[in-house]
C-alpha cells in the first residue's frame, strides 16, 4: 500500500547569481526554520545537529567561520568535488552564525 507523508523533504531550486542569491539566504532560512547542519568536530568526528542547535554552538564558541561544514545544497558533480565540505564562512552555513562586532 501507498502512504503520503507529510513529513517528505522539501526541494527549492532558486536560479540566480551568487550575490543575489547570498543576499535572499538569510530570509530563506528563517522561511524554512528547519533542517539539518551537518558539520566536522575537531578530530574528525562528523556531527548533525537542527539549525537551531547549531545556532547555539556557535554562539557558545563550539562553531565558527572555520568549522568544517557539509554543503548539502549541492545539485552537481563539479559543485561536489569543489564545496561539498568547506569552512562555515564560505558556504549558506555562514547565516547561522553569530555576527561579528562592529567596529
Amino acid at each position: 500500500i501507498l502512504r503520503l507523508s507529510e513529513d517528505l523533504p522539501i526541494l527549492v531550486e532558486l536560479v540566480d547569481n551568487r550575490e543575489r542569491l547570498d543576499s535572499f539566504l538569510p530570509t530563506l532560512l528563517q522561511m524554512v526554520g528547519g533542517g539539518l547542519v551537518f558539520f566536522r568536530e575537531p578530530g574528525d568526528l562528523v556531527c548533525a545537529l537542527p539549525r537551531d542547535d547549531f545556532e547555539a554552538l556557535a554562539r557558545r564558541g563550539g562553531a565558527d567561520g572555520a568549522t568544517p561544514v557539509f554543503d548539502t545544497t549541492i545539485t552537481s558533480a563539479g559543485d561536489y568535488r569543489a564545496r561539498f565540505e568547506v569552512p562555515a564562512a564560505g558556504s549558506w552555513h555562514k547565516a547561522l552564525l553569530p555576527k561579528p562586532p562592529k567596529s
